[in-house]
């Protein structure tokens, strides 16, 4: 459902999340574009990928929540920090696309029209749509109080028309519109929300997706951003661990466990998922103090025992 079913707003566009390439870089590093959002993971990733700081750029904690909602909150909070882990985090919105353009990342996550424009304009570069992303949508009203109705109206009528919305394809814009008939006249190569394999699309809950991001956000930087190079340190030596201990059942059930304790996050699905427990976090500057110490220590408790658990494989001096 694009648009409200008591037609109190309509939507206008529906932007996408998933990672913007550098074909050059990848083909230089010997690596092959990611298809998932797990793929991105990988060791061999390491160093090559561009993330956003979800406290510094607006579309990324719906960015993230996308990953979350598609790998679950457990799995998927295991898997941002170990993608985070050796990444480059980054503060503004058209910062990933600019690394990527710019060679400094083979990879970042981004909304698509970043990605889009940047290509349309002649740079080098691919959109990435992972298995299971979503396509979410603007909306557009007019305001009950608006004292320009008529020109409000027209605005609304010409964004929503066929013209209207195939102006947001243009090279400058490269929104995709919400209406499928616009997708006629698209240029070779852009993708069409409407077409796309079943597989690519997540059966997104928006109602959580809305009450979602100061949560998302908070967890950001307490669990990736606070800390971020022991983080990179501790993936690194799970990742090393893992190679040397490669067919050893008993060490690769302590680095799965090592793994666990590594990507904890101290916040419960269910609660992730609870609107009165979600509410809590909408206002940051109203969070209790001790909460976030009470997180902090967990967070930090649970790094200690996964740098014990890596030493306890280590063979005795």
């Amino acid at each position: 459902q694009l648009s409200d079913p008591a037609g109190l707003y309509e939507a206008y566009d529906v932007a996408s999340y998933g990672v913007v390439s550098n074909p050059s870089a990848l083909a230089a590093a010997g690596l092959t574009a990611p298809r998932r959002w797990r793929d991105l993971a990988s060791p061999e990733y390491a160093r090559q990928l561009a993330m956003p700081i979800a406290s510094k750029v607006g579309f990324s904690p719906a960015l993230y929540d996308i990953l979350l909602q598609s790998e679950g909150w457990d799995a998927g909070w295991r898997l941002l920090g170990e993608m985070a882990g050796e990444a480059t985090l980054l503060d503004s919105g058209v910062a990933p696309t600019a690394s990527v353009r710019e060679g400094k990342a083979a990879l970042a996550l981004t909304i698509d029209f970043f990605a889009e424009i940047a290509k349309a304009n002649g740079a080098a570069v691919e959109m990435i749509y992972p298995e299971r992303t979503a396509f979410l949508p603007a909306h557009v009203a007019m305001t009950a109080g608006s004292k320009h109705v008529a020109a409000a109206q027209a605005f609304i009528d010409y964004l929503l028309s066929t013209d209207g919305q195939r102006l947001m394809m243009e090279r400058d814009s490269r929104r995709h519109p919400a209406r499928p008939d616009a997708y006629q006249s698209a240029s070779k190569g852009f993708a069409d929300p409407f077409a796309l394999p079943a597989s690519t699309l997540l059966d997104y809950d928006s109602e959580i997706g809305r009450r979602r991001p100061p949560l998302i956000t908070l967890l950001f930087d307490l669990a990736i951003v606070e800390g971020h190079a022991e983080s990179a340190e501790l993936w690194r030596k799970i990742h090393d661990a893992e190679k040397r201990f490669a067919g050893n059942e008993k060490a690769m059930a302590a680095l799965g466990e090592a793994r666990r304790h590594a990507g904890f996050i101290p916040v419960s699905e269910s609660d992730a998922r609870a609107a009165p427990f979600l509410e809590r976090f909408a206002r940051r500057d109203a969070i209790d103090p001790q909460q976030l110490a009470q997180w902090r220590e967990e967070i930090g408790a649970a790094r200690r025992q996964a740098r014990e658990l890596i030493i306890s494989l280590e063979p005795a001096p």
